[in-house]
């Protein structure tokens, strides 16, 4: 809620800076924000007009009073917390909040909950997308954010715009129903509070992991019981915090420590058996190319694939399990991201050879990236018969059906 004791008579921003800058400091403003916003229409990435009066209307640089102006409206993130060596909150790079806020697709005097209120930038846009009769909920787990937060929206008379301090994974239950909900953090499973608190036909955009990942952005339209993909792209947020998303369908296994397994196929994780498959002899092939859309082709859509990551972050891979020869078949990549990946092997060849029919299959298949990706998300548990080409995915709460129109 809004306190008044907050307000500062010379109306001034949290760090002491005048509401309204000085007139070169003011030309300034407009000239970066006016070329990251011509920037991101000739990328094709911004394509709503009124998104781009939105971007005009909030000053980014408000938010982060610590950044320069040049970095504010740089398309790329500014760090804002960090808890010891970890980054738990940024502002978002403008290129990924203008593509899910184009997903979002917010009206006029629609009710819209923000999960991850970080700075306070987005609900900003948001408000103005919604207009005067429309109504933005936030809700941050840091007080020090959302109390931050709070302060800068008051201050530039977002009035529209309730903050509140608390676990996101729980939705806002007292300002429901929303038309629309917008996830500003990473979240490894979709949380019945928040389809619960979505009217029937809304739209919930967020990132969200899938068999461990990361980056898929879908927008979902509530059909029922159902969540149905219409659209799919790729965002990278800081993950979700709190105690209902820690180690979410996430193993470990003595033989590896140092690696992180996420396994959410039908059947249970096969610890005896891949710890078996571990104490075989370890080969490293050459590498080869590896693109992050094939990556993700061959791990949604094969049962037997799963995600690992070393528990500093700094290696990831996807791998495939064989179980009929008793053997692995792993892409490693680097944190950088995918490109050339080595192919490392335990046990038989049974699965390398999936592992070539599977790269074999997306060439294919015309190489399809996550826009020819669809997510249906139903409450677990899903079918257990699906079509030919649609994989399940386990997860708490809500399963996945994931398959390629192709």
């Amino acid at each position: 809620m809004r306190d008044a004791r907050q307000r500062d008579a010379s109306g001034s921003l949290p760090d002491g800076s005048p509401l309204t800058p000085p007139v070169r400091e003011a030309h300034e403003i407009t000239r970066l924000r006016e070329a990251l916003i011509c920037k991101l229409t000739r990328q094709s990435t911004l394509t709503d007009a009124r998104i781009a009066d939105a971007l005009r209307a909030v000053p980014r640089h408000s938010f982060v009073p610590e950044a320069s102006l040049q970095r504010s409206y740089e398309d790329s993130v500014v760090p804002v917390k960090h808890v010891g060596d970890e980054l738990v909150s940024t502002l978002s790079q403008p290129s990924a909040i203008v593509v899910m806020l184009e997903q979002l697709q917010v009206q006029d005097g629609m009710r819209v909950l923000e999960i991850g209120t970080g700075t306070g930038y987005n609900a900003a846009l948001l408000a103005a997308l919604a207009g005067p009769k429309g109504k933005v909920t936030t809700v941050d787990i840091d007080e020090d954010l959302s109390r931050h937060a709070e302060i800068v929206l008051d201050r530039l008379g977002c009035s529209t715009v309730h903050v509140q301090t608390g676990d996101g994974f729980l939705g806002v239950p007292e300002h429901a129903p929303y038309d629309r909900i917008e996830l500003s953090v990473a979240t490894p499973a979709i949380s019945p509070a928040w389809t619960s608190q979505l009217v029937d036909g809304g739209l919930f955009v967020g990132p969200i992991r899938v068999k461990g990942m990361q980056f898929l952005t879908p927008a979902f339209r509530k059909n029922g019981a159902q969540l149905v993909s219409e659209s799919i792209h790729a965002c990278h947020f800081v993950p979700m915090r709190g105690s209902r998303t820690a180690n979410i369908s996430t193993y470990r296994l003595p033989v590896q420590p140092n690696l992180r397994f996420v396994w959410e196929s039908p059947d249970e994780f096969p610890a005896g058996l891949l710890t078996r498959i571990l104490r075989q002899e370890r080969k490293v092939l050459d590498e080869v190319p590896v693109s992050w859309p094939a990556a993700a082709y061959i791990l949604l859509t094969n049962e037997a694939a799963f995600y690992t990551e070393s528990t500093d972050g700094r290696v990831h891979g996807i791998a495939i399990l064989d179980r009929d020869s008793e053997s692995l078949a792993s892409v490693i990549s680097s944190s950088d991201g995918w490109g050339a990946a080595a192919i490392v092997m335990y046990g038989g060849e049974g699965a390398r050879r999936r592992l070539a029919h599977s790269i074999d299959a997306w060439a294919r298949n015309g190489r399809p990236g996550i826009d020819a990706l669809r997510l249906t998300a139903v409450p677990s548990p899903g079918p257990e018969k699906l079509g030919p080409r649609a994989q399940l995915i386990r997860q708490p709460y809500y399963d996945l059906i994931a398959s390629y129109e192709i």
